[in-house]
């Protein structure tokens, strides 16, 4: 993958994106970016995860996956 570069230290790992509208690379890049004004160029897919019942999540726990105990020491303060 080639860089573009914006200053001397400066470079961007995606050559398609500028941060100037003269740093095109060609015209298509600058439809792409301009046609969601309103929207970052690359913008991810949010992904709706599935709601997940405490019941379910409680039935999963087994002797095999359970954590033991684990020791704090001894109370400090109105802990008990």
């Amino acid at each position: 993958m080639t860089e573009k570069t914006i200053s001397s230290e400066k470079k961007l790992k995606n050559p398609n994106v500028s941060l100037r509208p003269e740093k095109y690379r060609d015209k298509e890049d600058a439809k792409a970016i301009n046609s969601r004004p309103h929207q970052c160029p690359k913008t991810p897919r949010t992904v709706k995860l599935p709601r997940l019942k405490l019941g379910y999540l409680v039935a999963q726990v087994t002797e095999e996956n359970a954590y033991g105990e684990v020791s704090t020491g001894p109370a400090v303060g109105n802990e008990v």
